[in-house]
């Protein structure tokens, strides 16, 4: 795993798209348990840089399905973000918890 170093680092990289971005928190995902992964992506949402706000906002994303903390984080915090491209990963992390929750309730 990556120190939180390299991954700022890396995610600033990106100035279009957000695949790179969106890798980098499925890794953090895979490396660490639930409660590393929330404690990391909110110390990653403290960031001045929009890249680095996504990619708390994505590891979010991945952990919504999982935790109330997680989905009031999102709705509290990072819907007040200001910078667009934090909302469209905001969008996709709601999408993905949809998805997640939707999977996990049976079906009528």
């Amino acid at each position: 795993m990556e120190t939180i170093e390299k991954l700022i680092q890396r995610v600033q990289k990106t100035q279009h798209g957000f695949l790179d971005i969106q890798k980098a928190a499925d890794e953090v995902v895979a490396a660490h348990a639930a409660g590393e992964s929330l404690r990391l992506a909110r110390q990653l949402f403290a960031s001045e840089k929009y890249q680095v706000r996504s990619l708390a906002t994505f590891i979010l994303g991945r952990l919504a399905a999982r935790s109330k903390e997680v989905i009031t984080f999102l709705k509290k915090r990072v819907s007040r973000d200001k910078d667009w491209r934090v909302q469209e990963i905001l969008a996709k992390a709601f999408d993905r918890y949809v998805l997640t929750s939707a999977t996990k309730t049976p079906s009528l």
